[in-house]
């Protein structure tokens, strides 16, 4: 889409380059396949000194498989990342190898441009993107306001731009350059309301705020690009010291959480390509950081639970214990019980001997006490009274604790 390399600058402008002679190296795909699955694109870009979109467009030229969006976010946290695709046989449409210029000489290249005043017409694509071009028909005739900012008739608060009618057509060819170099890197843009581009403008509900969406792993990023204001002192009509605003001619561009905007010896244009790589590598951030609040969250859910699981232990043993105590207490009653009943039979047998008058009856009631002493003696017969007590709590069990 890019008539040429995207931090190339114009021959006049340009300082001599070390890319010029700089070592070429070869790519096989088979080491493409083994570097792409065991490092992020990240740092293959530093060892081969390519962009992370260039990768992924040499893997494509090359027919060889990359992870997926979000991939090196959940292997780092620990997370399931599914099974390795196999490298597919090579055919007639595909390329064996790719050769790139050794790293230094992208490094001395990209500093050239961060250094260049000038902006090569080269960076500009040849194509108008659908969002910018609907913004434009919007603003085409539009009138100021008080501020000298652009003010659409439309009832929206503002559209994708917030600048002067001056700085207008400079912040659409930046915002144009930069959404098809997110796209070249598989960033997929997104507008909250449909373009149209004959009716329907890119609208964002404030100045912070931008409609613009930058898709990403089911992540989001806001771009929007406004032109800050500068403020003068003035005198009223009281003769009173009073403060007046205006634009400040310099353009500031929001891409998620990080912001650029012109300076003395840098335009915005030279930012365009490190904010564009600059997308998925917040995105990917954002993804590890969730990950990890939700491991931690997942941790402190644990404890929780385990702590539950130990105090309801602790009161189930208490209760085991005062169960104990309970049925020591009734023994202790058994036990007097069968002295008394032995008592009883000595008694009885004692006043036989003498003459006394005993009858059957007698001992038959004897015998009624035996058999209620029977009932309630834990230790006749084949009872185990000690088996009531949970082996959990005889070995001193604790719940399952995860060491995390």
């Amino acid at each position: 889409m890019l008539n040429s390399i995207m931090y190339r600058i114009d021959a006049e402008h340009r300082p001599r380059l070390v890319w010029e002679m700089a070592i070429q190296k070869t790519i096989t795909r088979e080491q493409l396949y083994k570097d792409i699955w065991a490092k992020p694109a990240i740092t293959l870009s530093d060892e081969y000194g390519i962009s992370g979109s260039m990768i992924a467009r040499i893997c494509t030229k090359l027919n060889v498989p990359r992870p997926p969006q979000g991939y090196w976010a959940k292997k780092a946290h620990g997370h399931k990342t599914g099974r390795r695709p196999k490298l597919p046989k090579p055919t007639e449409d595909h390329l064996l190898e790719w050769i790139v210029r050794d790293q230094p000489s992208i490094q001395t290249e990209r500093k050239a441009v961060l250094e260049a005043k000038e902006i090569s017409p080269h960076r500009i694509p040849e194509k108008e993107h659908r969002i910018i071009k609907a913004t434009r028909t919007a603003l085409r005739g539009e009138k100021v306001d008080s501020d000298g900012y652009i003010s659409p008739k439309w009832d929206w608060k503002h559209v994708a731009l917030y600048t002067s009618k001056e700085m207008m057509e400079r912040a659409l060819s930046i915002l144009n350059s930069f959404l098809y170099l997110c796209e070249e890197s598989g960033v997929k843009i997104h507008c909250p309301v449909q373009i149209n581009p004959k009716i329907t403008p890119a609208y964002y509900d404030s100045e912070d705020s931008g409609a613009i969406l930058l898709r990403w792993a089911d992540k989001e990023l806001k771009l929007s690009i406004r032109e800050p204001m500068t403020r003068f002192m003035e005198k009223s009509e009281y003769n009173s010291n009073d403060y007046s605003y205006s634009p400040s001619g310099l353009l500031e561009i929001t891409v998620g959480s990080r912001k650029k905007r012109d300076t003395k010896l840098t335009k915005l244009e030279s930012f365009i390509l490190p904010l564009s790589e600059s997308v998925i590598k917040q995105v990917e951030e954002t993804i590890a950081r969730n990950l990890a609040w939700e491991e931690e969250q997942r941790r402190y859910a644990f404890i929780a639970e385990y702590r539950d699981a130990r105090n309801k232990q602790k009161r189930f043993e208490e209760k085991q214990h005062e169960s104990l105590l309970e049925r020591s207490a009734s023994y202790k009653h058994v036990t007097e019980l069968r002295e008394y009943i032995q008592m009883c039979e000595q008694q009885a047998s004692r006043l036989k001997s003498e003459g006394y008058d005993i009858t059957e009856d007698d001992f038959l009631q004897i015998q009624w006490m035996k058999a209620r002493l029977e009932m309630i003696d834990p230790f006749l017969g084949s009872g185990s009274p000690w088996r009531h007590i949970p082996i959990s709590v005889a070995k001193g069990l604790e719940p399952e604790r995860y060491y995390w």
